[in-house]
Parts: C-alpha cells; structure tokens; sequence
C-alpha cells in the first residue's frame, strides 16, 4: 500500500480531499511525527475504553 505521502495517492484524489487531508495531518500533528499531548491523552482514553469493551466482550462470549 503507498503511502499518503506517494504521488500516486495525490493522483487519486481530488485537489479538496488533498487539501482536508492536508489540514487533518498537520492539526493531529502527524506532519511532525508526533501527536500533541492533549491528542495523546484523547488516543489513550479511547484505547483504553476499547480495551475495556473488547474485554468484556470476550468474556461474556465464553
């Protein structure tokens, strides 16, 4: 799979969904490799509430 970053994905798209992709990555901080610390507590958070449904999901299958 290429990545965003290939330039037969930028082909794909359209000049818009180039420019709201664009946004979306600098705003998640993901253009520095990284993600700032209030989206790293959000990542967390819903990590976490996902593990706790997937646990409990499991169990009650057995």
């Amino acid at each position: 799979m290429p990545s965003l970053a290939h330039p037969a994905v930028a082909a794909t798209m359209f000049p818009a969904e180039r420019h709201q992709l664009t946004e979306t990555v600098t705003a998640c901080g993901l253009d520095q490799g990284n993600l700032p610390a209030d989206l790293q507590t959000d990542v967390a958070t819903a990590l976490d509430r996902a593990a706790s449904a997937l646990t409990r999901s499991l169990a009650a299958s057995r």
